[in-house]
């Protein structure tokens, strides 16, 4: 599959490895210029996405309790589960491209607390694949950063019933070896309905 964003190749030759160890202070640093979305398109299946300053915002009709949405981060596409997908969503659901729910080795580190503009580069440390599923929530899904049922990316509030999303940004290590972070930002639309899913995402060294 053709690959569109041109930054990812500056990342690569910079030295921004799958390994998650930086090589050196200087390893990974986009010196280019800020990055501009490349060739994010406007919309891909049931995802929409609009740049702005380097930033992805996404919306993704994650509506169907059946059917997932599974998100090429490296490309902005809406792609098949047999392809270099990242995440996956349905409903309040996220799933992961590795451990028990993926063969490609995508990993997500939580940083819980730490402000969107303070996250600039991958962390050392603190990386997570997909597990099996455990006793604290009451799903059949196997457990990951996203969705464990202790700590999920939203809090749930038992007398409105409904979903924030929590204080965390999120750190991606994509099929293609380049880094995302990722804050949620909402469960709902403007309308009010549930599982539209909108989060914010940019590359980070």
């Amino acid at each position: 599959m053709t690959r569109y964003v041109t930054w990812f190749m500056a990342l690569t030759l910079l030295g921004c490895a799958p390994t998650l160890t930086p090589d050196g202070d200087d390893a990974g640093v986009i010196d280019s210029g800020p990055w501009t979305g490349g060739d994010i398109p406007p919309s891909s299946g049931s995802f929409t996405h609009s740049v702005a300053d380097g930033v992805v915002t996404t919306v993704v009709d994650a509506t169907s309790d059946t059917d997932w949405r599974h998100l090429d981060m490296d490309s902005g596409h809406s792609v098949a589960p047999s392809e270099g997908w990242e995440l996956a969503f349905s409903r309040f659901r996220v799933r992961i491209n590795g451990g028990t729910t993926g063969s490609a080795g995508v990993q997500v580190a939580a940083l819980d607390g730490v402000a969107w503009d303070d996250v600039t580069r991958a962390p050392e440390e603190g990386w997570t694949v997909p597990g099996p599923d455990g006793e604290v929530d009451d799903d059949t899904e196997p457990d990951n950063v996203f969705n464990d049922g202790e700590r999920d990316w939203y809090d749930y509030d038992v007398e409105t019933h409904t979903l924030t999303p929590r204080d965390v940004t999120y750190v991606v290590a994509s099929t293609e070896g380049a880094f995302f972070k990722l804050r949620f930002e909402a469960y709902y639309d403007d309308a009010g309905s549930p599982a539209v899913v909108r989060f914010r995402w940019a590359p980070v060294a």
